[in-house]
């Protein structure tokens, strides 16, 4: 495919069956060939650290949505290393939540996710579900019995949600979230993050931080009740979202820094 096309930069994402051999090959081929590595999954998971290290040596930049010092630590030069976040795309994150009232959308929070019953994160779903019952319209899907959400299906979910919980599986590594920190924020939903992710950074006042599960139900009590706020904030993380974290700038900041063209 390289020697038919003659590219001068190939983006390796999920693709272990090309091996650093073949790399080599094209290399040798297309002398001035540039080659990216781009990782979004967790640094909590061995087997994708791994996978990593396994590719550094073979790419001139590795870009993963993790930072800080494991995330250097994992390339043959700390240099070739960048942070980038999870991208959006008004093609897929076409919704906006923050510009309708409640009695528009189908339910007031939502979360979906799977996994292992006993991950903490379910653990919290499980807390609020618990003190908001009867409360407000809470959905959950992908566990404690739930189907999962794919597709369209999911789609449909995040275009008729007032408010969402964006959990991961392992809170606390330096700004890394899993890829529905975007979906939520892209789609105008009020997106509850916690504070450890260090994504206030980026989402003060774009979106809710909370410390602890009883601070996370305070304060999805309050943005039930206060329809305004909630439209403000969700309005403006989605804003920024799509001006910051575009799919065309995160492109963009992965060809300049590949061939070295910005120092932004």
């Amino acid at each position: 495919t390289c020697l038919n096309h003659q590219p001068e930069l190939l983006v390796l994402g999920h693709c272990d069956i090309i091996t650093n051999a073949t790399l080599d090959e094209i290399r040798k081929q297309l002398p001035n060939l540039k080659i990216a590595y781009r990782n979004v999954d967790a640094l909590f998971v061995e087997r994708n650290v791994e996978r990593i290290r396994r590719r550094a040596p073979a790419v001139d930049a590795l870009f993963l949505t993790t930072a800080g010092e494991q995330a250097r630590s994992l390339a043959d030069d700390p240099a070739k290393m960048f942070y980038i976040p999870n991208p959006v795309d008004r093609a897929y994150e076409a919704a906006d939540c923050s510009r309708k009232p409640s009695s528009e959308l189908d339910r007031d929070l939502f979360f979906a996710g799977r996994g292992p019953p006993s991950e903490p994160r379910f653990e919290i779903v499980r807390y609020l579900r618990e003190q908001l019952h009867g409360q407000l319209h809470f959905e959950t899907f992908g566990f404690d019995g739930a189907l999962p959400l794919w597709g369209v299906d999911y789609d449909r979910v995040l275009a008729g949600s007032k408010m969402g919980l964006n959990l991961n599986r392992i809170e606390g590594d330096p700004l890394y979230s899993s890829a529905r920190v975007g979906q939520l924020l892209g789609n105008g939903i009020l997106t509850f993050i916690d504070r450890s992710t260090q994504l206030e950074r980026f989402f003060r006042d774009r979106a809710v931080f909370f410390d602890s599960r009883e601070d996370l139900l305070e304060k999805v009590r309050h943005f039930h009740a206060h329809d305004d706020e909630r439209c403000g904030i969700a309005s403006a993380g989605h804003d920024y979202v799509h001006a910051e974290m575009s799919s065309e700038r995160v492109g963009q900041y992965i060809i300049d820094r590949t061939f070295g063209l910005s120092e932004a």
